[in-house]
């Protein structure tokens, strides 16, 4: 629970028995958290010390603030990830939380537990219903008959999937994990190690001293001033288990094999499992729509190409940025098999 009881950010508030058991039993999700009756935000300074009950929740999702540059084999440039709560009785509230797989997984772990909410913004939410219509209109065309039955097929298998959010969701977040932990520097932890070791070593001698020569010397503070910046500079780098190469292969095996025991609910499914995500379908059925191909394998062979096409030298919209986050890092980790 977190070190204060947290305070209500709209007029709605949950009784202080259930708040004190809501917020104790919270998943974290860095400075923010998720119960089973309220979502819970942080600040610089203090983890989830505010509260907004679902029942006031009008919607809550993802925002991504980047500069110009796109999506590259390396990640994105510049950007920073934000949750964003709107309110019922209006107004919104965000939370800086920095990395995008863990706003991610918070959005899924609320998913699960108030499934009626909204989790785009009205602006994605526009866009959505534009494509929706773009879709109908590219479906007028004079397509020939194998084209349009794969088309029906196409759109069958993405609503099938968009029933579990969940499942394609932590396939998306653990391959993402995965492809992080591939191209970061091993270096790093090997510095990040030295840190904290440093830092640690710098405290031990603060105290040494101060128990030798007394409190008076005012050096003693500017040691511990650098120790705690060694330790939490270290701190920040260094895997935790949880981010563990163990775990982070764990969590992708899991989240395929959970996929993979879903898609055969579905005879004949087109896509494997560890690619088994709804913008993937979507891409290729836009790709059969504007009657580039009438074929599967042909049209998936297309998406792949464009997909690998993209990097750091594209300039992106937010929706193709959004689309390529969720499923490039699925086909880098396999190769593009």
């Amino acid at each position: 629970m977190p070190l204060f009881r947290p305070v209500p950010l709209s007029s709605s508030i949950l009784p202080a028995d259930v708040l004190d058991r809501d917020a104790s039993s919270a998943m974290r999700f860095g400075p923010a958290g998720v119960g089973d009756k309220a979502v819970y935000l942080g600040t610089f300074l203090l983890e989830r010390h505010r509260y907004i009950p679902y029942e006031a929740v009008r919607r809550i999702y993802k925002r991504i603030a980047m500069t110009k540059g796109g999506f590259s084999g390396r990640g994105a440039f510049a950007s920073a990830s934000y949750l964003v709560v709107e309110l019922n009785e209006g107004g919104e509230r965000s939370c800086y939380i920095g990395r995008e797989d863990v706003v991610d997984s918070l959005l899924a772990a609320v998913m699960a537990r108030a499934p009626w909410l909204s989790f785009m913004s009205e602006a994605a939410e526009e866009r959505v219903r534009r494509r929706r219509e773009e879709e109908a209109s590219r479906m007028s065309r004079d397509l020939c008959e194998d084209a349009k039955a794969l088309i029906r097929e196409l759109r069958l298998e993405r609503l099938f999937l968009e029933k579990e959010p969940s499942l394609y969701t932590a396939l998306s977040i653990a391959s993402r994990r995965r492809r992080s932990e591939d191209i970061s520097k091993p270096a790093l932890r090997y510095v990040a190690t030295a840190i904290v070791l440093l830092g640690a070593a710098a405290s031990a001698y603060g105290v040494f001293s101060m128990i030798n020569d007394g409190f008076g010397n005012s050096s003693y503070i500017a040691i511990f001033g650098i120790a705690l910046v060694f330790l939490f500079s270290g701190l920040s780098v260094m895997p935790s288990g949880r981010d563990s190469h163990r775990m982070i292969l764990r969590r992708l095996d899991d989240a395929v094999r959970a996929m993979g025991e879903y898609i055969k609910g579905y005879p004949g499914f087109l896509l494997p499992p560890h690619y088994a995500h709804p913008v993937v379908l979507a891409r290729v059925m836009r790709i059969v729509e504007e009657g580039r191909s009438a074929d599967w394998d042909e049209a998936f062979g297309i998406m792949k190409d464009e997909l690998k096409a993209i990097d750091g030298s594209c300039s992106v919209s937010q929706e193709e940025y959004d689309e390529i986050m969720a499923i490039k890092p699925m086909f880098l980790i396999h190769g593009w098999e």
